[in-house]
């Protein structure tokens, strides 16, 4: 998980999507990975995320997914 935190192929709402089904497990998968027992991903998270996928916050966000309507479709199709 370590080296996930550092690839930069991989975003930070992957981190937070995790986090968000159980900030308990996070907590505890962080505190062991970081060495750091007094870690929360409530308070620390997002720092966490900010130092290590800075890359991720310089740019813009855009969608990875764009919903096209079927009259969108059908005229990029010709």
């Amino acid at each position: 998980m370590s080296l996930y935190l550092k690839d930069d192929s991989i975003p930070p709402v992957v981190f937070r999507r995790l986090a968000d089904r159980d900030l308990t497990k996070a907590d505890q998968v962080f505190r062991h990975l970081l060495n750091k027992p007094r870690f929360s991903w409530e308070r620390d998270g997002e720092s966490l995320l900010r130092r290590n996928k800075r890359a991720h916050f310089e740019r813009p966000a855009y969608p990875s997914i764009t919903p096209a309507s079927e009259r969108l479709t059908k005229y990029l199709r010709g």
